[in-house]
């Protein structure tokens, strides 16, 4: 490594160097402590160490088949729950496809940042519901509107088959998709049509008696690791359940309709790299 007279000059002192000329400096060999003494006045972070790449996907995974082994867990259908402005579903329950083994239950979304003055963000869904106590009654429950807008407005369909209603849930799922009902696994999003919420269990497990107090956990005074009250600060705004429900309410997500703990994390990596395209295309796009 060859470095300038001015590097030299500011490394070794003036008096060192006092009588040697830009040429003699220039052709000086290096000494072996000149990369040392170099990285000190650009290397002086005491979390460096402690703070390089870990693999934090494979860390919580870890984490979390932890506890699952050790806490038992009950299952929670909620998907296929009758949706809630049916009115009936006390009496009424969510249709199963026998060969895939999957409700008549499906939630769209449609969105294009170009439409109109703040753009379209829709829903979509569509239920096949039987009647528990008459064989002969079936709905097709749809409902539409605006992500984040109240309930939507909605519409029920009474059928005296499963065929013909069935037959109407693939007509209408296929006009709004431009995908057929039996191709779910290999949906292809179309241009203008809805996408399909993709979950990744139709069964939401839910696992009781979390042994973490949190309240008790503030009052601790455990000692960090970290030695920058910035990079304590940065950690403790992440962990911070306030702080999340906050900025989930600004950002007006909606749960229902963007479950974001039920998302395939095939579907996330997607999403991600979409985003870092984006980025890319209106970096390229400014420098022009």
């Amino acid at each position: 490594m060859l470095i300038g007279p001015l590097q030299w000059y500011f490394l070794f002192g003036f008096i060192q160097n006092e009588f040697r000329t830009p040429v003699d400096l220039k052709f000086r060999p290096e000494l072996d402590s000149t990369q040392a003494i170099i990285e000190r006045f650009y290397i002086n972070d005491p979390n460096k160490n402690l703070l390089d790449q870990p693999d934090f996907y494979s860390d919580a995974q870890q984490l979390i088949d932890k506890y699952i082994s050790k806490h038992p867990s009950h299952t929670q259908n909620t998907a296929y729950q009758v949706d809630h402005l049916y009115g009936m579903s006390i009496t009424g329950e969510v249709l199963i496809e026998t060969d895939k083994n999957e409700p008549y239950d499906v939630r769209l979304t449609k969105t294009d940042v170009n439409y109109g003055i703040v753009g379209l963000y829709n829903f979509y869904r569509m239920q096949i519901i039987k009647h528990k106590s008459k064989n002969n009654l079936y709905f097709l429950f749809t409902r539409w509107g605006r992500i984040g807008d109240a309930e939507g407005q909605y519409q029920l369909t009474p059928y005296s088959t499963l065929d013909e209603c069935r037959k109407e849930f693939l007509k209408v799922f296929r006009e709004k998709t431009g995908n057929a009902w039996k191709d779910t696994n290999q949906f292809e999003i179309k241009p203008k049509k809805y996408t399909l919420i993709k979950l990744n269990e139709r069964e939401i497990h839910k696992y009781s008696n979390v042994p973490i107090d949190f309240e008790h956990l503030q009052t601790e005074h455990v000692s960090s690791k970290l030695h920058s009250s910035i990079f304590k600060d940065f950690l403790k705004t992440l962990i911070n359940r306030q702080a999340i429900r906050l900025n989930i309410d600004k950002t007006q997500l909606d749960i229902e309709w963007m479950p974001v703990s039920q998302l395939k994390r095939e579907t996330l990596q997607k999403a991600r790299d979409l985003l870092i395209e984006l980025k890319n295309n209106i970096e390229k796009k400014q420098e022009l």
